[in-house]
């Protein structure tokens, strides 16, 4: 199975866990979500990073980060992303997420809702596409040395003037059994960078 996690920090982080990049490596408590499928198991990286781009959303305007589509009720898509991104949109703010297909939908503002007490933002928007869509999984059953997968879409920056898609591996450090505030409770080694809070991580098991 193919498991995913909303990132919940869009800085630089390292590889080595210290009390002021912790943030950076901690992801939503609960929320995994997945790809099914067991038999993509043994598939090579580049066959896990096609489904990853698939469900990965770009949020652009008044609001910049990533996302990930969750849910489909005919041409109505459910995506998630991190609600410290979300909630800083104000009213009448135009915000657009922009699929694989490079689509760009128009969130309803009035969709937009956390999740419970964590770092989770649930949005909604309309699309006559058919796209793919990631499903519910369990955080317990992620353990210290998973290999996890990133993606999502940094924001542009001097070298890169562009938000390119990114998409990288690395380590599951620890999985807090203790509840955290904002539901933060995987550590990981990815790297992840500005703008790709409210993206994905992937973890076969």
């Amino acid at each position: 199975m193919i498991s995913m996690f909303l990132i919940s920090k869009g800085r630089l982080t390292d590889t080595f866990y210290t009390r002021k990049l912790a943030p950076s490596f901690l992801i939503a408590s609960f929320l995994i979500v997945g790809i099914s499928s067991c038999s993509l198991i043994n598939k090579r990286d580049q066959d896990i990073s096609k489904i990853a781009k698939s469900i990965t959303l770009r949020i652009e305007g008044a609001t910049q980060g990533s996302g990930v589509l969750v849910k489909r009720e005919g041409s109505l898509y459910t995506g998630l992303s991190s609600w410290h991104l979300l909630s800083q949109q104000a009213y009448g703010e135009e915000v657009i997420v922009i699929t694989e297909d490079g689509g760009r939908h128009q969130i309803n503002q009035k969709s937009i809702t956390q999740l419970g007490n964590v770092d989770i933002g649930i949005f909604k928007f309309e699309s006559s596409s058919n796209h793919k869509i990631a499903s519910i999984g369990e955080t317990n059953k992620t353990i210290s040395g998973d290999t996890v997968y990133i993606s999502g879409f940094p924001l542009a920056s001097t070298a890169v003037p562009i938000r390119h898609w990114r998409f990288s591996n690395g380590k599951v450090l620890a999985n807090s059994k203790v509840s955290v505030n904002g539901g933060y409770q995987i550590l990981y080694s990815n790297a992840t960078w500005k703008g790709m809070s409210g993206g994905m991580e992937y973890t076969c098991r």
